[in-house]
């Protein structure tokens, strides 16, 4: 099973809309986020193209000939920037603009695909501070075998679904290689403990896509309820909204597959306990046990 973090308010949606967003790379919090160093053409690029020739039909040592299809390439990567341009340009035709390439390779990425962060923890401290409302939130648990998160590879070798690599050394890619499989899922050590999977998926695919002015498009995909089996409340969720997911999971009999559990803290270390949800009998009893509760207890 896959967790994914997230606040009462996106859990709500989700689990009453049947909607997730997945998120452009351009929109995560690590700047880095699928954002190679990235160049039109590499010297792989140019060491595939052709010899020069020069007006006698000798081979021009050193120089490559640029074919259409690499022009063509190249073009295709630019365009979009252009076009921006061109419309700046006519606001203030007196600036200077130039292309970053960096800027051509990340924009390829925030148009294309959309991504859904998981990971293997469901009890990582953290993370439940910094993903879901400093506890107060949920962790959805989702049976990563389920049809949504399988299908064709995004690109050649890359399934849907994998494991984020991570590595010190950002990845160098061009146009020819920006589809390359580690691009999408390398990050640095530094983000190691959330020991992520991602799905990925083309946002062509979404099922209804808001335009927000300034921002990225908003992607929604539908989520069947089939793949979702587990709900964990935050050891400090306030008690009505508690009480709130707990309605919606039971008065829903397409969610009578669904597990309720609650996160505790532990008295004796610093990890959480993962537990069925508890009545308010049932939390006075554990309160004088091993393990403690930040919860209200007048759920």
């Amino acid at each position: 099973m896959l967790y994914k973090y997230m606040t009462f308010q996106r859990a709500h949606v989700l689990l009453t809309t049947r909607h997730i967003r997945l998120t452009q790379p351009c929109d995560f919090n690590d700047p880095f986020e699928l954002h190679p160093e990235f160049q039109l053409m590499s010297r792989e690029d140019i060491a595939a193209l052709p010899p020069a020739i020069d007006e006698n039909g000798e081979v021009i040592k050193g120089m490559r000939q640029l074919t259409p299809e690499a022009m063509q390439s190249m073009l295709s990567a630019v365009l979009p920037h252009i076009a921006r341009i061109q419309s700046a340009y006519q606001q203030f035709p007196e600036a200077s603009f130039a292309i970053d390439n960096n800027a051509v390779g990340r924009d390829y990425y925030a148009r294309n695909f959309g991504i859904l962060s998981l990971t293997e923890a469901p009890d990582n401290l953290l993370m439940w501070a910094h993903y879901a409302d400093s506890h107060r939130g949920v962790v959805i648990g989702f049976d990563e075998s389920h049809a949504f998160f399988q299908g064709q590879d995004i690109v050649a070798g890359l399934p849907r679904l994998n494991r984020v690599e991570y590595n010190l050394k950002r990845p160098v890619l061009s146009v020819s290689t920006r589809e390359h499989p580690k691009v999408f899922l390398r990050k640095s050590p530094d983000w190691a403990y959330e020991m992520e999977w991602r799905l990925i998926r083309p946002l062509t695919e979404s099922n209804i896509s808001t335009v927000r002015e300034g921002l990225v498009p908003l992607c929604l995909f539908d989520i069947p309820t089939g793949a979702i089996r587990r709900v964990i409340t935050g050891a400090q969720m306030i008690g009505s909204e508690y009480r709130e997911i707990c309605q919606i999971i039971g008065i829903n009999s397409i969610y009578s597959h669904v597990l309720v559990h609650h996160a505790l803290l532990s008295k004796e270390h610093y990890e959480l306990e993962i537990h069925p949800a508890l009545t308010e009998a049932e939390q006075q009893r554990r309160l004088a046990g091993r393990a403690m509760s930040a919860k209200p207890l007048d759920i």
